[in-house]
């Protein structure tokens, strides 16, 4: 995993575990993000939280588990017929598209919304991606970059800069991840048979639950930056 260096600030360490998380659904988990999570400063982290991988996941030689993993993430979110498409498109309709015409799909009015959310902010990812903008992995590379921005403003004492990220922020978690990431989770920890993609699951959606309580007030007033 690429390390980014970031200022040691809350949206800084916000940014980081939406980095993970991203990483975590982008594609199949490789030896490097294996010793990473492996860590004592991760596992420790995760304690703190209330969370474990477990001791067989410690135990467990780090190239078995990526072919363990792999195989799992492929069950999970890229096998047909009974895998879990990982994009907002087929579990809500568009903003506009009443809820009882809604058929899942994929490429629907969500991921439109979501690619103009993306423009109109000035959010970029690399040509060429060959998944939608609506993908989890996406939506929470969008949320990395956000909170990435924020830690920058707040180093370079803009807190006018700093309120805006945040609203943007909680702007594109009340419209977009607030809508179906909880759901999406849900339905991992009901088929996932690894220790990994639970805690991956439980993780993310307890984080955008907070992240929701912190940032829908920045929506509906002005706030007060805190350092």
């Amino acid at each position: 995993m690429k390390t980014v260096h970031l200022p040691d600030n809350e949206a800084a360490q916000r940014s980081a575990l939406y980095g993970v998380l991203s990483r975590a659904f982008l594609r199949e988990p490789d030896q490097a993000i294996i010793h990473y999570l492996k860590t004592d400063e991760v596992q420790e982290s995760l304690r703190g939280l209330g969370f474990s991988f477990g001791d067989d996941f410690l135990k467990t030689d780090e190239e078995m588990l990526v072919r363990e993993l792999a195989l799992e993430y492929v069950r999970l979110f890229l096998a047909p017929p009974t895998h879990l498409p990982p994009y907002e498109s087929f579990f809500v309709g568009g903003l506009k598209q009443p809820e009882e015409t809604f058929e899942p799909a994929l490429q629907g009015k969500a991921a439109e919304e979501v690619q103009t959310f993306y423009r109109d902010h000035g959010i970029l990812f690399p040509e060429g991606s060959k998944l939608l903008p609506d993908h989890i992995g996406i939506e929470l590379e969008a949320l990395r970059l956000l909170c990435e921005l924020e830690s920058k403003s707040i180093a370079s004492g803009h807190p006018d800069s700093v309120r805006h990220i945040r609203r943007t922020t909680g702007t594109f978690l009340m419209e977009h991840p607030k809508r179906w990431v909880p759901d999406f989770c849900d339905q991992i920890l009901k088929r996932t048979e690894t220790p990994y993609f639970r805690v991956v699951a439980l993780l993310t959606k307890a984080f955008i639950d907070s992240e929701l309580e912190d940032l829908i007030p920045c929506c509906e007033k002005k706030e007060e930056v805190i350092q």
